[in-house]
């Protein structure tokens, strides 16, 4: 049974498509973000409606070549030139994270050439220790302050508990789905990320809802041995869904990912504390951490950990052309797979599609390669 078949699948995509429409019924304002450290806690208890920014492939970056240089992030440079042809104008504000250089350049571009909307920019530390929580902490105090200000509201700490206790609950679901799809396979990797990427655009209940009738769908589906190499794919944004179809379509299964636009986001639940910004500060900077922050052998033992968990043959690190952060954890990490006996590809992208051809070759080598592996084992 594959995903299409699920009738809560087809609603959740459903309600991705006009999810605008859904948005704007109920009449709260939007506030933009883009990195998985966003504290969407705030947001929510705040009353307004968290959008995650991950712009369609295959744009023209133009305009922003105006202002960004075109050797820098294609995400980056990609969402700077939908921003200037009006696609995020029906969003009230943005929350950038100072979370790498390029990020910090679309914060600056976008305040001085798209003025108008609220947009604060969050400091984030790149270790956890017991004096960057506490300063995360008052970072975290500030877009309170800013968000209270702009638009005249009270977030509580009443409220801000509810916040965590729902984004909680989504977060268990959507790890709950990966795992019961881990051993049936039932929804292909496009359209489980599809999930995923639902998630951070509908409105949190009316999600929320659906999902938990589709994770029972899921569970209660009869299991179905499918034959293939098993990969993870790990890495930056999943900027085109095409990449997983194409794997799928040379009869090989992503059964799991670590990407900043898949499992990162709901991994983990936030830990209880009698302070919800205590709590969010500790969750975020305690978080398996990615490429931007310190300690990136606590990143290698999660990836081996899924490894072990999802029983892939392979990894595909996918990253996108100028993440040097991301670049730079491929050979250390590739040293430790290969250690296991676990080969790996490494990808690029670049949001446009004239790459997809190479790619798909690349990709229908190493998988014969993997099930050369297999034939003479």
């Amino acid at each position: 049974m594959a995903g299409q078949d699920f009738p809560s699948f087809v609603g959740i995509r459903d309600m991705a498509e006009r999810h605008r429409e859904l948005i704007s019924r109920r009449g709260r304002p939007v506030v933009g973000w883009f990195c998985s450290y966003t504290p969407l806690e705030i947001i929510d208890a705040a009353g307004l409606h968290p959008y995650r920014i991950v712009p369609e492939p295959g744009r023209a970056m133009t305009r922003a070549d105006s202002y960004i240089d075109r050797n820098y992030c294609p995400y980056v440079r990609t969402i700077l030139g939908e921003a200037m042809d009006g696609a995020y104008d029906f969003m009230d504000g943005l929350v950038v994270l100072n979370s790498c250089d390029p990020m910090r350049r679309l914060y600056d571009v976008w305040r001085y050439n798209l003025a108008g909307k609220f947009i604060h920019l969050l400091d984030l530390p790149r270790i956890e220790t017991e004096s960057a929580v506490a300063y995360y902490r008052e970072c975290l105090l500030g877009l309170v302050a800013a968000l209270e200000d702009r638009f005249r509201v009270t977030i509580s700490d009443a409220a801000l508990a509810q916040a965590i206790a729902d984004r909680n609950r989504t977060r268990s679901l959507l790890r709950e789905l990966y795992i019961a799809n881990r051993e049936s396979g039932h929804l292909p990797a496009a359209q489980l990320h599809g999930v995923v990427r639902a998630s951070t655009l509908l409105p949190r209940d009316d999600f929320a809802l659906v999902l938990e009738r589709l994770l029972d769908e899921v569970k209660g589906a009869p299991v179905e041995f499918k034959e293939g190499p098993r990969l993870l794919i790990t890495g930056s944004i999943m900027d085109n869904p095409q990449i997983v179809e194409f794997i799928e379509e040379c009869d090989a299964r992503v059964v799991g990912d670590d990407l900043c636009n898949g499992t990162r986001q709901f991994w983990y639940e936030i830990g209880p504390d009698t302070d919800p910004l205590a709590a969010l500060s500790r969750h975020y900077l305690g978080r398996t951490p990615c490429p931007r922050m310190k300690d990136a052998q606590r990143r290698f033992d999660h990836v081996l950990r899924m490894v072990d968990d999802f029983r892939a043959d392979g990894v595909v690190f996918y990253t996108l052309k100028f993440c040097d952060p991301f670049l730079f954890d491929v050979p250390l990490l590739k040293e430790q797979l290969e250690q296991r006996g676990i080969p790996s590809l490494l990808l690029e992208g670049d949001y446009t599609p004239g790459t997809l051809g190479r790619v798909r070759t690349r990709i229908e080598a190493f998988i014969e390669m993997l099930r050369q592996d297999v034939r003479t084992a």
